[in-house]
């Protein structure tokens, strides 16, 4: 497991993060999210991944886990759906994987306004960055919080830090 160390906040990026592998450093910089919907306001933090990584199991059909074996298969309608929902998974953290290796900056994972059918908060856009980054093994990671949801993920100690609002 990589350590890793937080770095200034500067410009555009929220929070910053280094870790030191061998003779390398490997950097993240978390961005405002771009995915937020319009008409809709957002509160920008850093999530617990630990915490957040517990609760998000519970979410079974919509939780990725790092060992993609271990997706539900009842959650798709028969094998072959089984086997492209595997693959969308797999490429799509392969995308970030990439994307990394060309830049460091790493937008916020943004989260629904509506709970989930089992009355679960849920991401709108970012489980397969946040899949990458807990691979990675970042202790935090950026978020874009609805407003009206912020209560719930502060009462559920999900919350390290707030953004600091940029003026």
């Amino acid at each position: 497991m990589m350590r890793w160390i937080r770095t200034q906040q500067d410009g555009k990026i929220l929070w910053g993060f280094v870790a030191k592998v061998a003779d390398k450093s490997l950097t993240v910089h978390f961005l405002e999210s771009g995915d937020r919907l319009p008409g809709q306001e957002y509160v920008h933090c850093l999530l617990d991944m630990a915490k957040w990584d517990a609760y998000w199991r519970q979410d079974r059909c919509n939780y990725v886990p790092d060992d993609l074996s271990q997706f539900p298969m009842s959650c798709c309608a028969d094998e072959a759906a089984y086997i492209a929902e595997i693959e969308s998974h797999r490429s799509k953290i392969a995308r970030w994987v990439a994307q990394h290796g060309v830049s460091d900056e790493i937008p916020a994972v943004c989260f629904h306004a509506e709970f989930s059918e089992n009355g679960l908060l849920r991401i709108l856009q970012g489980r397969h960055r946040l899949v990458y980054l807990r691979q990675l093994g970042l202790p935090v990671f950026a978020a874009a919080i609805p407003k009206q949801r912020w209560g719930d993920f502060i009462s559920l100690g999900l919350v390290v830090e707030q953004a600091v609002d940029k003026v």
